[in-house]
């Protein structure tokens, strides 16, 4: 079924925003600066993070 299939998606890329995050908070702020050149988001990387996860988090809830 495509929507189990989205939602593992989802669960995946929660959770490899998660390692995403933790790498970025240990980079210094040169390093973050640079690191987001062409980021287009509203939000830090850390906030789309916790997005995501929680996103996942409700389609896995529904998923039961």
């Amino acid at each position: 079924m495509e929507l189990q299939t989205i939602r593992k998606k989802l669960e995946e890329v929660a959770h490899m925003s998660q390692e995403l995050k933790n790498t970025y908070y240990r980079l210094n702020d040169n390093e973050k600066k640079e690191f987001k050149i062409g980021y287009p988001m509203d939000v830090d990387v850390d906030e789309l993070a916790k997005q995501l996860f929680e996103w996942s988090e409700i389609q896995f809830e529904r998923n039961k």
